[in-house]
């Protein structure tokens, strides 16, 4: 199977290797976003960028744990000052 970049890929184990190495950056970004807006119970604004910065540096560098992911941000001062 061809992807819309032009990479061959086999079969859908082949898709998720694509998807894990090229994508998994995106993933983390969308999912600590996600879980910050639910967390705040409101949309995220352009001052809550460095958190989510932040956030999913830290989520990246602890290779993908949830847990920590949703301690960071039940400790972070945006979470604490809702």
């Amino acid at each position: 199977m061809t992807l819309p970049d032009g990479r061959q890929v086999d079969g859908v184990r082949g898709i998720q290797d694509y998807l894990v190495e090229s994508k998994s950056r995106q993933f983390a970004r969308a999912l600590v976003k996600r879980l910050l807006t639910y967390s705040l119970g409101r949309s995220l604004e352009y001052s809550d960028r460095r958190l989510v910065d932040s956030l999913t540096r830290g989520f990246i560098e602890s290779d993908y744990r949830l847990g920590g992911l949703i301690v960071a941000i039940a400790d972070s001062r945006l979470f604490l000052t809702k």
